[in-house]
């Protein structure tokens, strides 16, 4: 009824997650923070283990690299957590308030809070989903008694309606039950006045209240009765240290409640007719030497945990052993010290492996802890290297193995490392497949080396707000992303070819259609901007025999004779393809096609927008400093120096589309496309990005397009230039 069985009663404490205003941006994800396919990973498909896993995740490998995988049982105990975790889940009120709702001659109500607020805006769940679920069955039997207009479902549903009043700010409780109430109604009423101290924070008379029907072997609610005594002495124990620091473990300000709870859960462990609540009392009194004996109980966690079990709380129990291990700074566990040691990439790894030079897992957080200048970097290559193929940490070993030996100048043996293990890969998860693509790329030794694997497919096209929510990816593994994008890795280096380069690469057939069109598309708009119209011309060439649609806008352009005229031409198809950029790199998925503004200002170019995506020591570097490819000659790396400079040197893009526009409608007044030049160029100056002579430009632009073209239809479009 009123009352969740439930132990996460006794530990929601934490806050919902709430995320911060937007705006929010689409993202290509090429390797996941976390497995992409959690049933798999638990099977044992580990692929190469990353450091940003969660501890779950790096319990379920630490198992499975032990040669001890999760059974069915803990498979599917895992498998229910996530959902548990989500306090903003209205469902089960939902459910309540359309029964509750139904009952003739009340309020109407839509929403009801179970979070109770205690201070400081710290909150706790009060009333579990159980409580509202137990509740609407409760009235749905009452209203097929009596019927829903029935005085007793009345009565009834105003006392429910105090008791959930409590769920969040009330302190009140339903009226004693009246002498000529019926037994079974005087029994629902005792409940009710009970469940509603127990919300109130009015534990000790709770604790009585359950007490006095646990006693009582006509109510139907009996069976209950010791067990939520004890839950209110639990929760009268626990509400003090949990308030005082959020998620650590604190000695209990009342141990005597605790104790008192855990002798009445004895009682009812022992007691065979209490058989249906004899699991949720287990389950309480393991919370409870959680509390009491935190040490004791994390030693005793560590070694269930670490062997396969048909334990059904598989999955609190690994709650509730991060939660003491987290907390407990001395533990000296080898699973909590090896998890940990992964997330944090610790140099400790490696003395472990040292110690113990037979164990997967330790060479596994060994190899991701080491770099070039470890000591142990080639010790750690070649005892990689004797993994099997069949090894749970065959993926990792050699994935680490070729990144340790292009770190040590190996370049030749990560190439052939890498090449081999991709061509025997069978069942490798995508991110594992686009992380050895990606270490690939460093590699490369030739331009179509590096071509054949700079367009990869995406894991997942997500949101850039950091929850990595599964519902919210526009594909991920049960939706695939059935296309190539070029990942950024790779966009970075593109961005430091030479123009002649890129141009090459617009041409290879065998290249992916995006990677060439991209290339075309770059390297266009780069050899107008740095009036290089040679190549200019030759990429809008190409670009107009991969896009038809392309071909109709550039037909302007590559028909203008002067040079002038190509950079008007030019400057006239930017401002119609706000999405064409003189740069592969971009740090979100733009939502809206080429040809349309995007409201966040995502379009066009800004000023030195090639230098915002590097950094060096936490610092912005300089776009020359940025990742020239391997293979570049030395005249090839110093062209591109030299043209990524003077990328680097120009004016934002609405900046220099005006003055390009008003230069050629100062000279060419009666040519028919400047009224609609210059209404785009005012227009490129609210969606582009702008600086302190913006507003000049814009200005500019205005005033020439009213003057020269008052009666123009794109004058009328242009009311004002800021």
């Amino acid at each position: 009824m009123a009352a969740a069985l439930a132990v996460a009663a006794c530990v929601a404490f934490i806050p919902a997650v709430v995320r911060a205003c937007g705006p929010y941006f689409r993202v290509a994800v090429f390797v996941t923070p976390q497995p992409e396919n959690p049933q798999e990973f638990a099977d044992g498909k580990l692929g190469v283990i990353r450091p940003t896993y969660s501890k779950e995740n790096l319990l379920v490998a630490y198992r499975i690299l032990h040669d001890a995988p999760l059974t069915a049982t803990e498979k599917q105990a895992l498998s229910g957590t996530a959902p548990a975790t989500r306090h903003d889940d209205q469902t089960a009120q939902r459910s309540w308030l359309k029964m509750r709702n139904t009952v003739p001659g009340r309020q109407q109500l839509y929403y009801l809070s179970n979070q109770k607020e205690i201070a400081n805006y710290q909150f706790f769940i009060n009333c579990n989903d159980d409580a509202f679920k137990t509740a609407t069955a409760t009235l749905q039997q009452l209203i097929t008694q009596y019927g829903a207009s029935g005085p007793a479902v009345k009565e009834w549903t105003d006392a429910q309606d105090i008791v959930f009043g409590n769920c969040n700010k009330g302190t009140n409780a339903p009226a004693d039950p009246p002498d000529s109430m019926s037994p079974v109604l005087r029994a629902d009423r005792l409940y009710q006045i009970a469940a509603a101290n127990f919300y109130a924070g009015y534990y000790d008379a709770a604790a009585e209240q359950f007490t006095s029907i646990a006693k009582d072997k006509t109510s139907p609610w009996h069976d209950y009765g010791l067990l939520l005594a004890a839950r209110c002495y639990i929760r009268k124990s626990t509400m003090g240290p949990l308030l005082a620091v959020m998620g650590t473990v604190q000695t209990p300000s009342d141990t005597a409640s605790l104790e008192r709870a855990r002798r009445i859960l004895e009682q009812v462990v022992s007691d065979p007719s209490l058989a249906k609540v004899q699991a949720s009392a287990q389950r309480l009194i393991a919370f409870i030497d959680l509390h009491m004996h935190p040490h004791e109980r994390e030693a005793a966690l560590a070694e269930e945990l670490a062997k396969p079990s048909n334990d059904p709380q598989f999955a609190q129990n690994v709650i509730d052993y991060f939660y003491l291990s987290s907390s407990d700074q001395n533990s000296s566990g080898e699973m909590a010290k090896w998890i940990n040691d992964v997330r944090s990439r610790s140099p400790k790894a490696i003395e472990e492996w040292k110690k113990k030079p037979q164990s997967p897992a330790w060479l596994v957080a060994a190899l991701m802890t080491a770099n070039g200048q470890s000591p142990d970097a080639s010790a750690l290559v070649e005892a990689a290297l004797k993994v099997p193929s069949g090894s749970p940490a065959y993926a990792t070993t050699r994935f680490h193995a070729a990144r340790l030996e292009l770190a040590l100048r190996h370049a030749a043996s990560a190439h052939e490392l890498i090449d081999t293990f991709l061509a025997h890969a069978k069942n490798l998860p995508l991110s594992s497949r686009n992380e050895f693509l990606s270490l690939r790329l460093d590699v490369a030794n030739t331009l179509d080396d590096f071509v054949r694997n700079a367009a990869m497919q995406p894991v997942a096209i997500s949101w850039d707000d950091g929850s990595n929510d599964p519902n919210q990816d526009e594909c991920d593994t049960a939706r695939p992303c059935n296309k190539l994008m070029i990942e950024s890795a790779a966009a970075k280096r593109l961005d430091h070819m030479p123009l002649a380069m890129l141009l090459r690469i617009a041409k290879m057939p065998g290249a992916p259609l995006v990677l060439r069109r991209t290339a075309a598309l770059v390297a266009w708009e780069r050899g107008v901007l740095l009036n290089d119209f040679s190549v200019a011309n030759a990429a809008a060439g190409e670009d107009a025999r991969l896009d038809k649609q392309d071909a109709g806008e550039l037909a302007d352009f590559l028909k203008a004779q002067s040079l002038e005229a190509k950079r008007f031409a030019a400057a006239f198809v930017m401002l119609h393809w706000p999405g064409a950029q003189p740069s592969f790199f971009s740090s979100s998925v733009r939502d809206e096609p080429m040809r349309s503004l995007d409201n966040y200002r995502r379009n066009w170019w800004c000023k030195d927008f090639l230098s915002t995506s590097y950094a060096v020591n936490g610092g912005r570097a300089k776009a020359t400093d940025g990742p020239y490819p391997v293979f570049l000659t030395a005249r090839e790396k110093s062209e591109a120096q030299k043209e990524v400079g003077n990328v680097s040197a120009l004016e934002t893009a609405p900046n220099y589309l005006s003055d390009v526009v008003v230069k050629w409608a100062h000279a060419h007044p009666n040519d028919p496309r400047v009224p609609e030049a210059l209404y785009l160029a005012v227009r490129a100056t609210r969606y582009g990005c702008t600086d302190d002579a913006t507003t000049r430009y814009s200005k500019t632009a205005f005033e020439l397009l009213h003057q020269k073209y008052p009666g123009s239809e794109w004058t009328r479009k242009t009311p004002y230039y800021f």
